[in-house]
């Protein structure tokens, strides 16, 4: 697999599964700019094929407002089917529930404790790719 820095992490794209892999890197800080750059690097891994996400964010992050709004809308994501974090630090996980409680996200998102988890309920998705 092709792996590909941006700003936010480290991602790599299983064609066959259709997963594309997240690993956020250590402080990453997720500004509109940054995300801009983050989900262009996506569109190039990924091309138009719908995809599955899969978010280690086991490192710490920090979110805008503005960059969780972008990275939200259809128009953005329009081949995400669904996307799971797991291992999240405490911090992570309140960040990400405020924000997807707060403004509306356009595909399923959930936490899980564990990747195996995390890509069980994923699979479940599979039949949308």
């Amino acid at each position: 697999m092709k792996v590909v820095y941006t700003p936010i992490a480290e991602i790599s794209f299983d064609e066959k599964e259709r997963i594309l892999h997240v690993n956020v890197l250590e402080n990453a800080e997720m500004s509109l700019e940054n995300a801009q750059e983050h989900y262009n690097q996506i569109k190039n891994l990924v091309g138009d094929l719908k995809y599955l996400a899969l978010v280690n964010s086991s490192r710490y992050y920090t979110i805008q407002k503005e960059a969780w709004e972008y990275a939200s809308t259809k128009e953005i994501v329009a081949n995400r089917v669904a996307v799971a974090h797991y291992e999240s630090l405490v911090s992570n996980k309140l960040t990400a529930n405020f924000f997807k409680a707060t403004y509306q996200t356009a595909m399923p998102f959930r936490i899980f404790e564990s990747r195996e988890e995390a890509l069980s309920w994923l699979r479940g998705f599979e039949h949308q790719l």
